[in-house]
């Protein structure tokens, strides 16, 4: 609240769209993407299921922040919501892999302030607004 919220970004998890089925966490993105694709060819998609979300970790690129949503499996191949913000190279150095577990969503606070009160216990309770930010 003192540090003007709404101008910095932070990431939230939604564990409400995480698999933990299988101990799924990360799995490797096996083929090269350009951005803008709705496809990934993933090493193992046993355990996914259709809207599991996700986000990219990728050496590379720090700013590939997105998290996405999984609309569709064929083989080994997912069909993604969005489309993918950022080239993933697989050709460069590092492992760019998608992480299922809990789902994490780079966001800022929309308004100019944050509404809480505490109740006779001394328990605060809030409520804010955000939307996913890219920067």
């Amino acid at each position: 609240l003192q540090r003007q919220a709404s101008l910095e970004a932070f990431f939230v998890e939604l564990p409400q769209y995480g698999n933990d089925s299988a101990g799924v966490k990360t799995i490797t993105v096996s083929s090269t993407v350009e951005a803008g694709a709705t496809t990934l060819t993933l090493a193992n998609v046993t355990s996914l299921l259709v809207a599991d979300m996700f986000f990219i970790t990728d050496p590379q690129d720090a700013t590939h922040v997105k998290t996405y949503k999984v609309t569709k499996i064929s083989g080994s191949t997912i069909t993604i919501t969005p489309p993918l913000q950022r080239k993933l190279d697989h050709t460069l150095s590092g492992t760019r892999q998608a992480t299922f577990s809990t789902p994490k969503m780079r966001v800022c606070v929309v308004g100019p302030d944050i509404q809480y009160s505490v109740n006779a216990k001394g328990l605060y309770s809030f409520s804010v607004k955000l939307e996913e930010t890219l920067s």
